[in-house]
């Protein structure tokens, strides 16, 4: 009788680097800054509830509470967030997400 090895026959990992998790309620700060001048100039990519891009006006920095998330396989999980400022919602990739008010390479 022979036996395969079965963990050489494993799926490979997700994604390579972690992402953070947020739970429905916490707080984050929307991620969207760049040395890359052509990025950080272009809108927020965010979406409506199905999925379709929408034009927001959601600026790196920006405080958001998490009201909803929808787990999306390799791409990551999507997050409906509020802007705290005024209220208003739309959904955005985990990686426009941080927990740090300033971004990672300046909150040393």
């Amino acid at each position: 009788m022979t036996f395969r090895n079965t963990q050489s026959m494993r799926a490979p990992s997700r994604r390579a680097t972690p992402a953070p998790v947020y739970c429905v309620g916490s707080r984050a700060f929307v991620n969207w800054h760049s040395s890359d001048p052509s990025v950080a100039t272009k809108p927020v990519p965010a979406t409506d509830p199905h999925g379709k891009s929408i034009e927001t006006d959601f600026v790196d920095g920006d405080e958001v509470e998490v009201l909803a998330w929808r787990p999306r396989g390799r791409e990551g999980a999507s997050y409906q967030v509020r802007r705290l400022r005024d209220g208003n919602e739309c959904w955005l990739w985990v990686d426009i997400l941080r927990t740090t008010r300033q971004p990672a390479s300046t909150a040393a």
